[in-house]
C-alpha cells in the first residue's frame, strides 16, 4: 500500500483525482493527480487574426507518483463546450513543468474558450479553469485601383499628380495608407519615387516633390493597415511617359518657327478664363518697361497672345490675338471659341484649326512681342510659356 501526501501548493486552484491506492498492474502504477491549470493566453486575451496560430499553455498536472501522462484539449464558442471548434487528445507533456499547444484557422469576430484535461493511466481528470481569448474579424484589403496617370497617359508636368481609388476591403481596419511607386521599369527595380499617403474620402492622390525624368515609366500603388498587419496586393502597374513642355521642341504655325529659341523677355502675370472672354496679363504690358508697337499697315502691333496644345504627343504653338497697345483684354473672345476666334484657317494653323480645348486639358499661355501672325513684324522675344490647366485661374507667384 502507498500513502498519498498532497501539500497545499498541489491543491491550490486545482481539482484532485483520487484513484484506488493499488494496483495489479505494474506498467499502470496507482496515482493521485491534479488538473492542469490554464496559463497562457491569459484570460480575456485578444488577437488580431493575422496573429494566428494561437499557443495554449497550461502548468502540468501534479501526480503522485510516476504515471504516463498526455492531455486533452477543447476549445468552444460557448461557455458549456456545447459548440466545440477544436479539439485533441493524447497531447505529449511538455518537459518541464508546461505543456503547449499551437492552434490555428480559427475564425474572427469570435470569442473562444478552452480548457485541457489531463490523462493519467488512462485515466481522464476533471478540466482545467475555463479561459477565454477573442479573435478579431479578418481584415482584407483589396488592391486600390490606378485613375491617373491611366495607363498609355502622357503627363506633360514632371511632378504628376497620381490618384486612384481607394481600396474596398472587410472588416473592421484601422487607418489605411497608400504605399505609391513609380519606377524606369516594370519590375519596380529600382524604385524612382515613393511616397506613403494617409486615406483620403473616395480616392488618394500623391504628387512627388522632386521633378520626374522624360521618359516612359511605370507607377503602382497598394493598401496597407500598419495597426492590423495587413497590406494588400499591388494594382496592376500602369505605364506612362513624362514630357514636359519644351518651347524648342514645339511646332510653331503662322508664327516665325524658332520661337522656341526666343529670350524670355517678360513673364505671364494672370489668366482668368471668364465665359466670355480670355483674360491674360503680362509683366510686360503696361508701364515703365512695357513692349514698344512693331508697325503694322498704318499703325502698329504691341503683341500677339498665344496658345499651345499638345495633340497626338506633339505640341503646336500659335500667336494668334493681335493686341495694340492700350486694346481691351477682353479682345481675346471667349474661352469656348477658339475655333471660331483663334485657329479658324486649317490652311495657316493646320492641327490646331478648330481645335477647342477642354477644361482640365492641359494648355501652354504665351505672348510674342510684335505681330507675329504669318512671321510678321516682330522684336524676336517672348513671355515665358506658363501651362494651366484650362479653365483654371493663374496668378504669378
Amino acid at each position: 500500500m502507498r500513502k498519498l501526501v498532497l501539500t497545499a501548493a498541489m491543491l491550490a486552484g486545482t481539482t484532485l483525482v483520487l484513484l484506488p491506492a493499488c494496483s495489479t498492474s505494474p506498467s499502470a502504477p496507482t496515482v493521485s493527480f491534479t488538473s492542469p491549470v490554464a496559463s497562457q493566453p491569459s484570460a480575456g486575451a485578444g488577437f488580431k487574426f493575422k496573429d494566428q496560430p494561437v499557443t495554449l499553455t497550461i502548468t502540468n498536472a501534479v501526480r503522485t507518483g510516476q504515471a504516463t501522462t498526455t492531455y486533452s484539449v477543447e476549445i468552444a464558442t460557448d461557455a458549456g463546450f456545447a459548440n466545440k471548434v477544436y479539439t485533441k487528445d493524447s497531447i505529449p507533456e511538455g518537459s518541464g513543468t508546461t505543456t503547449s499547444l499551437t492552434v490555428g484557422n480559427l475564425g474572427g469576430g469570435a470569442t473562444y474558450y478552452w480548457h485541457w484535461k489531463a490523462v493519467v493511466d488512462g485515466v481522464t481528470g476533471t478540466p482545467s479553469t475555463t479561459q477565454t481569448f477573442t479573435i478579431a474579424q479578418q481584415v482584407v484589403l483589396n488592391p486600390p485601383a490606378l485613375s491617373a496617370p491611366a495607363n498609355g497617359a502622357v503627363s506633360n508636368n514632371d511632378k504628376p499628380a497620381f490618384t486612384i481609388t481607394n481600396s474596398t476591403r472587410s472588416g473592421q481596419p484601422g487607418t489605411i495608407f497608400y504605399e505609391f511607386q513609380v519606377s524606369t521599369s516594370s519590375s519596380f527595380s529600382p524604385v524612382l519615387a515613393s511616397a506613403t499617403v494617409q486615406e483620403q474620402p473616395t480616392s488618394t492622390t500623391w504628387t512627388p516633390t522632386t521633378s520626374l525624368p522624360a521618359s516612359n515609366l511605370f507607377w503602382r500603388a497598394r493598401a496597407t493597415s500598419p495597426s492590423d498587419s495587413e497590406v494588400s496586393g499591388y494594382a496592376n502597374a500602369a505605364a506612362f511617359s513624362v514630357q514636359p513642355f519644351n518651347p524648342k521642341a514645339a511646332i510653331y504655325l503662322d508664327n516665325p518657327g524658332d520661337v522656341g529659341d526666343w529670350p524670355e523677355a517678360g513673364h505671364i502675370t494672370s489668366i482668368d478664363f471668364n465665359p466670355d472672354a480670355l483674360m491674360v496679363d503680362f509683366d510686360r504690358r503696361t508701364g515703365p518697361g512695357a513692349w514698344i508697337e512693331a508697325g503694322f499697315g498704318d499703325g502698329g502691333i504691341q503683341y500677339t497672345l498665344g496658345m499651345c496644345f499638345n495633340l497626338s504627343n506633339q505640341w503646336y504653338c500659335s500667336a494668334a490675338i493681335q493686341f495694340w497697345t492700350g486694346r481691351d483684354l477682353e479682345a481675346a473672345g471667349s474661352p469656348y471659341a477658339i475655333p471660331q476666334n483663334w485657329y479658324y484657317n486649317p490652311a495657316r494653323w493646320g492641327p490646331m484649326a478648330g481645335y477647342q480645348p477642354q477644361n482640365g486639358e492641359l494648355v501652354a499661355i504665351w505672348a510674342g512681342h510684335g505681330n507675329l501672325r504669318q512671321s510678321g513684324n516682330t522684336y524676336r522675344e517672348r513671355t515665358d510659356f506658363v501651362l494651366v490647366k484650362y479653365g483654371d485661374s493663374y496668378r504669378r507667384p
